[in-house]
């Protein structure tokens, strides 16, 4: 099987006039109506052969998470002669979702079974599920076949005998919102040894019978382990060590007592405002809020080393030329301040 490109020019002409035919995800069966639209065939040889394949099936009444469970698996499996680079390329998953598997995708977001809605969700719906949305980082794991390429890769240990036995630990219950909590929302996520020992931390609770709920222990374990990460260098911890960390930290919130005795505030019900991937089979997710003036805004470097906060606001009759680069951007979003790379991860 050959792996197809979106075009540069066809990609930017396509996401320019997503606002004025983004109704044809609905209505269209097949992806004839993209030549008209870019005024070309949109789709180029990647130079790329990958086995025969296909993808979870969508007829057997499994739930979203299942599927997306077994897609990562499917995806990865077959793909894995991508390297990084190519697999950070909008245009590969931009393709895939466009061409061979534009009727899969429509399924599987129920767009062959409702009518749009309201166009500024459905427009920011398709960029997450279609395109890449809110940056590199943000494409990784939004996007529909992306995501699960990147999660089958951070959760393959080839040396297992069940290469995706961290995976299976993670569970299709609430998959999405996990992939959410533990890769979107962490820098520190890209860190295989880290999680190793997430992963392993979790495994010790579904092991004792005691499987961890989204929302009240995995993401504000993972806020807490981000609050350590001020304090401990986490690169520096061994996979045992993350999980002995990680135990801790959820022992903690089963007994009521929060995080604060990590150096942080109570974050059970912190990330609310982050973009949620539900489970459900026709997720409408919000429309991701922007930064504009009056807010305060916490960056972190993608490499861990410092987080800084700036408040949008006029100074002396001008917006400082960090804040005004800010306006706009979203959690999660990436920027260069003084050349190093931050990652906005808080919008107050």
């Amino acid at each position: 099987m050959k792996l197809y490109f979106m075009k540069s020019t066809s990609l930017g002409v396509l996401k320019a006039e997503l606002p004025n035919v983004y109704t044809k995800y609905f209505t269209e069966a097949d992806g004839a109506w993209l030549m008209d639209i870019c005024g070309e065939d949109p789709f180029e040889d990647a130079g790329i052969e990958v086995p025969d394949f296909e993808l979870a099936s969508l007829d057997d009444g499994a739930s979203a998470g299942r599927i997306d469970l077994e897609n990562c698996k499917i995806i990865y499996r077959n793909l894995k002669v991508l390297n990084e680079t190519q697999a950070s390329d909008e245009r590969l998953w931009a393709g895939m979702t466009h061409g061979m598997f534009y009727s899969y995708m429509r399924r599987r977001w129920g767009y062959d079974r409702r009518a749009p809605q309201d166009a500024q969700k459905d427009v920011s719906e398709i960029l997450t599920r279609f395109f890449f949305q809110g940056g590199v980082r943000s494409g990784f794991y939004r996007n529909t076949f992306a995501k699960c390429w990147w999660v089958g890769k951070a959760l393959c240990s080839e040396d297992r005998k069940n290469p995706f036995h961290m995976l299976d630990v993670l569970g299709d219950k609430d998959l999405n919102s996990k992939i959410t909590a533990i890769f979107y929302s962490n820098t520190f996520s890209s860190n295989p040894v880290i999680v190793d020992g997430i992963i392993r931390g979790i495994e010790h609770f579904t092991s004792q019978g005691k499987p961890l709920i989204e929302k009240k222990h995995i993401r504000p374990a993972m806020s807490a382990l981000n609050a350590l990460g001020g304090r401990v260098i986490l690169d520096c911890l061994s996979a045992e060590e993350i999980k002995e960390n990680f135990i801790e930290i959820v022992e903690k919130l089963v007994q009521g007592k929060g995080t604060a005795a990590f150096g942080t505030a109570d974050v059970a019900d912190a990330g609310d405002d982050a973009a949620e991937a539900d489970d459900s089979e026709m997720v409408i997710e919000p429309v991701e809020r922007c930064i504009v003036e009056g807010n305060t805004v916490d960056l972190q470097a993608l490499d861990g080393t410092r987080k800084r906060s700036f408040q949008i606001k006029m100074r002396d009759g001008k917006m400082p030329t960090v804040a005004a680069s800010l306006l706009g951007k979203k959690l999660h979003d990436e920027l260069s301040i003084d050349g190093q790379v931050y990652v906005v991860i808080g919008i107050k």
